[in-house]
């Protein structure tokens, strides 16, 4: 699927609307990412743990998308031990990504593959927040085409990945403590640091 340059200004905006529960967090990013693509087949978000290395540890699933098949698959593919090094790895080491570009056993996916090719799914976009600990949040946007990323593109969404990442951080500590106490650090939606009150723990 060969995209215009996205709009992501309104995306990174939702990311850092920090003050609400974890779940409509979430739904409010995948809802504003779902409007910035050309009629995706779905959009979802998981939160995940793969901080020992070994273990694919999904804590929570949102998916936005007409077919529960796409759903399911993506619960599959965080489930079954043929493909959970695969995934472990992209989510360690990808910012943005098609899924023909991070799947590396093609057939330990196959399975997966088909169940996804039977709902209409042809390809996925992957915009991944992983911190150096291993704890993330990964969107997903489903399409019926082939993602045809330009390295322009890829570039933003990678921008947008480390937004992400930053915004999942700050979301998990205001869950830990006080709301009350301030924010360490905000951002502008061109991710400009426009505050800060004290070194950022990374």
């Amino acid at each position: 699927m060969e995209q215009t340059q996205p709009d992501v200004v309104g995306v990174i905006e939702k990311l850092y609307q920090l003050e609400q529960p974890r779940a409509a967090w979430l739904q409010g990013i995948l809802e504003t990412l779902g409007d910035v693509f050309d009629s995706p087949a779905g959009i979802a978000g998981i939160f995940y743990d793969i901080s020992d290395g070994e273990h694919l540890n999904a804590v929570q699933f949102e998916v936005l998308a007409e077919n529960p098949d796409l759903g399911a698959a993506l619960v599959d593919l965080h489930q079954l031990d043929a493909v959970r090094r695969n995934v472990i790895n992209a989510y360690r080491t990808t910012l943005a990504s098609t899924a023909a570009e991070f799947v590396t056993n093609r057939e330990a996916f196959r399975p997966i593959c088909e169940r996804q090719f039977r709902a209409g799914l042809r390809d996925t976009l992957l915009i991944n927040g992983v911190s150096p600990l291993g704890v993330g949040c990964a969107l997903n946007v489903f399409s019926n085409r082939p993602f045809q990323l330009s390295e322009a593109q890829r570039n933003l969404l990678n921008r947008v990945a480390v937004h992400l990442s930053t915004a999942y951080r700050l979301q998990q500590r205001l869950e830990t403590r006080d709301r009350s106490t301030a924010i360490e650090a905000i951002f502008s939606s061109a991710g400009k640091l426009e505050h800060l009150d004290s070194p950022l723990e990374f």
